[in-house]
């Protein structure tokens, strides 16, 4: 659904040129079916990619179980993995939202031990929107926009992706010994 001046473009294409000379406009629609116009002066390559909107997340990198108390006055890892298919460094971490929290703080390592660095959250258990009979959470965020003229700048508003993973909901109640 991409068109410069409006004369459609390829649906095969991925890549074109606007070439310098003339103010261009082009529309699109993004994946999460925001209407894009951007105005471009100048000879600006564009790419377009199909992307997929799930994203490969981790609760609690290292541990299978994913057990969350939630009376726990603790935190949530949450990884959102570098893929084949996704630079984790893509995701605008303002953005996300895990089990409808705000992430308390973010930070990039390699927490699969690929090689990649992945996008590390950390989220307040009291604010997940979870309770005892939930088995997944989800993981929502934007990925940046990256504008090139210039110079590289990524600003947020990009397509809306997300991630899903079990848990298991465990209860802080100590087993009496008798």
């Amino acid at each position: 659904n991409f068109a410069v001046d409006n004369d459609p473009c390829e649906p095969s294409a991925t890549v074109f040129t606007l070439a310098l000379g003339y103010y261009k406009v082009s529309t699109g629609i993004y994946g999460n079916r925001d209407s894009i116009n951007p105005n471009f002066y100048g000879n600006i390559p564009i790419n377009l990619v199909t992307l997929d909107s799930g994203i490969a997340i981790d609760i609690k990198p290292g541990d299978d179980q994913n057990n969350i108390n939630l009376k726990s006055k603790g935190v949530v890892p949450v990884a959102v993995l570098t893929t084949d298919d996704l630079d984790a460094a893509t995701v605008d971490p303002a953005t996300a939202q895990f089990a409808g929290a705000l992430p308390d703080h973010w930070s990039f390592e390699d927490v699969d031990n690929d090689g990649d660095d992945d996008l590390m959250f950390h989220f307040r258990t009291q604010d997940l929107y979870l309770d005892q009979d939930s088995t997944e959470a989800t993981l929502k965020a934007q990925l940046m926009v990256q504008m090139t003229a210039q110079s590289t700048e990524q600003v947020s508003g990009g397509t809306e992706v997300s991630g899903t993973d079990e848990v298991q909901i465990v209860s802080s109640k100590k087993s009496k010994k008798k």
